[in-house]
């Protein structure tokens, strides 16, 4: 199978199985956050030219990281990892690949630490929200889930303290990145801080 049919084929997966799954209520974990990571992998493995079969698993890493949400809210990473496995073994895809998009799922998780440069970048990919130029809609969002999945609410004081104090700790790891999205994310941190 190509890179390019293996990829069609796992976001076409992914798009059906999140068109038929998620709720409504899922407003950030979605298509379109999945689709923000995938590409933002695609930029930052260009910008620090990462070879094309790293850069095909951590594509797939990307799609596959968060379907885990049409099963679960917590623990998602665990059904994220195994709807993974299930499809790529059905499409014959080499083991070896295999493991290594397991592995970039296994970085997404929030106390994972990334030890080489492709970890490292599906780990700044899975921020890019932070970076948007519609991070305060995108929190929004999450807050919703939050309060929908977990029963956590907060006002909206608490709220943009809450994200202040991540924004302001969270550093991106990897000079690309840094380079392309910490600007966004400074505005959006000042913008935080009005509020």
């Amino acid at each position: 199978m190509t890179k390019n049919t293996i990829l069609q084929e796992a976001e076409s997966h992914i798009h059906q199985l999140f068109e038929r799954e998620l709720t409504d209520d899922h407003r950030f974990h979605d298509i379109v956050h999945t689709q923000a990571v995938r590409n933002a992998c695609k930029q930052l493995a260009q910008k620090l030219e990462i070879g094309a079969e790293d850069l095909e698993t951590l594509e797939l890493a990307a799609l596959f990281h968060d379907v885990g949400y049409t099963l679960t809210y917590s623990g998602h990473e665990v059904e994220s990892r195994r709807i993974a496995e299930a499809f790529l073994k059905e499409h014959q895809y080499p083991a070896a690949k295999l493991q290594a998009v397991l592995h970039y799922i296994d970085v997404t998780y929030p106390g994972a630490h990334p030890e080489n440069i492709t970890e490292q970048i599906i780990k700044d990919a899975d921020y890019v929200h932070l970076a948007s130029e519609n991070y305060l809609g995108a929190i929004e969002s999450l807050r919703h889930e939050w309060e929908v999945f977990l029963d956590k609410t907060y006002n909206d004081s608490e709220w943009y303290r809450l994200n202040y104090d991540f924004l302001k700790n969270h550093q991106y790891i990897t000079p690309a990145a840094r380079e392309l999205f910490e600007p966004q994310k400074e505005a959006n941190l000042k913008q935080l801080k009005k509020l």
